[in-house]
């Protein structure tokens, strides 16, 4: 068989198993969607899988968007049967971020983790609530931490802050009671510390 008719062969069968399309319904339960073709006289498929990366012991789940435009690959000849593999920017939805060596996770309500390899940099910003759920203990390790709050509460049987200094900074309202400081903050002595080596900056 001439090269040419088989390239023609595998051109026909590729163009008639992959579409891009544009999502017009979801079904988050089932994960699927229905996706509106464009060069099938938008005709509008039955519910098509939404591609995960896991789905039995570990699991994944991301739905597209009403309006994304994705990525189709049907079984057969027909439109009945097929999966939605992907999406791909185009000119009207375009990366927020770019780079060789970015990667980034952004969602509708602006809240996102972005990560840059060239600094090693990881940002995150979430426009609500953050709830951590941890079965056993959490070790945090590094040369600085600056928390900054309106309010900072902690709730537990023992609370053991073990330092050889402590500087409660310029405002702070504390009282140095024998060995132990009353942390203003916690209301409560924060370890058995030398009188003499808490910093204390009054009013």
């Amino acid at each position: 068989m001439d090269i040419k008719v088989i390239k023609e062969l595998i051109y026909e069968t590729v163009s008639d198993m992959v579409h891009v399309g544009e999502v017009v319904s979801t079904n988050p339960g089932n994960c699927t969607a229905r996706v509106k073709l464009s060069d099938r006289d938008d005709f509008i498929t039955s519910e098509l899988q939404v591609r995960q990366a896991k789905t039995h012991k570990d699991q994944f789940y991301f739905m597209p968007d009403i309006g994304e435009m994705v990525i189709c690959v049907f079984l057969g000849n027909g439109a009945d049967a097929g999966f939605i593999i992907g999406s791909a920017y185009n000119r009207q939805d375009k990366p927020v971020y770019s780079g060789q060596n970015m990667a980034y996770v952004k969602f509708e309500d602006d809240t996102e983790f972005v990560y840059d390899k060239d600094k090693s940099q990881l940002y995150m910003n979430v426009e609500g609530d953050v709830d951590i759920d941890v079965k056993e203990a959490v070790t945090l390790e590094t040369p600085e931490v600056l928390v900054k709050a309106d309010n900072v509460e902690i709730t537990g049987d023992t609370t053991s802050i073990n330092c050889t200094k402590v500087n409660l900074g310029n405002g702070a309202n504390a009282k140095v009671v024998h060995q132990y400081t009353l942390c203003p903050i916690f209301g409560v002595p924060i370890g058995s510390i030398n009188p003499s080596t808490v910093t204390h900056t009054a009013q």
